[in-house]
């Protein structure tokens, strides 16, 4: 059942072997427990992330409203940044929302003031390990979201971006380790 091979030639089975005559269960020692078990670990994070998305969500927003709040709130942090320069906090929810219009040049800079500002920002490690994942730079997005975790032990959205990041580079252990220790809260 659900068994083939990839355009690569690779074997994608999820199930047990077609043959009943193997003295050894596949499912529970060798490739196909490894197998198994990855695939354990992908739809326990599939359900973490889906899991935020409630049927109480508010309708979505069209993309004009979207654009027209983002700059709204984005004039609104940095005025809040100019009347205050010295609070990280509307530095770091500057960042978020250039994180969400894809800025992520400007969202690592804002980041980085509120880091200077504050170091002991767990959010903004946090935010900047955002960034690092989506540009694809899993090392320092780790490197991130441990710092986060260091300074907050009980965030539990860096542990579970941490594990995702772990899944992408496929360090399946560790990304349970991060799942469980967000589970364990």
């Amino acid at each position: 059942m659900f068994a083939g091979r990839a355009a690569s030639g690779r074997d994608w089975r999820i199930s047990t072997p077609t043959s009943s005559s193997s003295s050894k269960n596949p499912s529970t020692s060798g490739p196909s427990m490894r197998r198994g078990h990855r695939l354990t670990i992908c739809l326990v994070v599939s359900v973490w992330f889906f899991a935020g998305c409630t049927m109480l969500d508010p309708p979505e927003e069209t993309t004009v409203q979207l654009r027209e709040r983002l700059q709204q709130e984005e004039m609104s942090y940095r005025q809040k940044i100019q009347q205050d320069p010295q609070d990280a906090t509307p530095h770091i929810e500057l960042g978020d929302v250039l994180l969400e219009q894809s800025r992520f040049d400007e969202a690592l800079t804002a980041y980085g003031a509120a880091l200077d500002l504050d170091p002991n920002q767990a959010s903004a490690f946090l935010g900047m390990g955002n960034v690092l994942f989506c540009r694809g730079d899993s090392e320092r997005a780790i490197a991130a979201y441990q710092r986060s975790i260091a300074i907050d032990p009980e965030n539990v959205d860096a542990y579970r971006k941490l594990a995702d990041v772990y899944l992408g580079a496929r360090r399946y252990i560790e990304a349970q380790q991060a799942l469980d220790s967000a589970l364990a809260m």
